[in-house]
């Protein structure tokens, strides 16, 4: 193999390795702290799965309404990205509670969810519910 060919194939490896490591960190968030991620939702809510489409949507029973004024019911909806909260692993069975942080996206009833605001599993967020019902007040 001629110098130009290994020059080359140096070269795409290094290439290829940036794009991966960009890649795999496109959806690495900020660490924030509560108040702030409160203050960049629309809404802050406690929601128990209704239903589920995966790759498309989630519905919730509002339960528990921290910041704004949402609906009964709920659709956090999912644009795609692996950003996007509800996309696998984080794929929620009927009957579970989320804390959910979320930007409204056009109708008073639906959502967009990202995990840079940190929604997630009620039973994971102990603390922060605690925290949420003691800014509530």
């Amino acid at each position: 193999m001629s110098v130009r060919h290994q020059l080359f194939g140096v070269s795409l490896a290094g290439l290829l390795l940036v794009t991966g490591v960009n890649a795999a960190i496109a959806c690495d968030c900020m660490r924030l702290d509560l108040p702030s991620r409160v203050r960049l939702s629309d809404v802050v809510l406690v929601g128990e799965t209704l239903t589920f489409i995966r790759f498309s949507e989630a519905r919730f029973r509002v339960i528990e309404s921290f910041k704004g004024e949402p609906n009964a019911e709920i659709r956090v909806t999912i644009s795609g990205s692996d950003c996007d909260y509800f996309v696998p692993p984080a794929e929620p069975r009927i009957g579970q509670r989320f804390v959910i942080f979320g930007t409204r996206t056009g109708a008073r009833d639906t959502i967009t969810a990202s995990r840079c605001l940190g929604s997630g599993l009620v039973s994971d967020r102990a603390a922060e519910l605690r925290q949420l019902r003691d800014i509530a007040r």
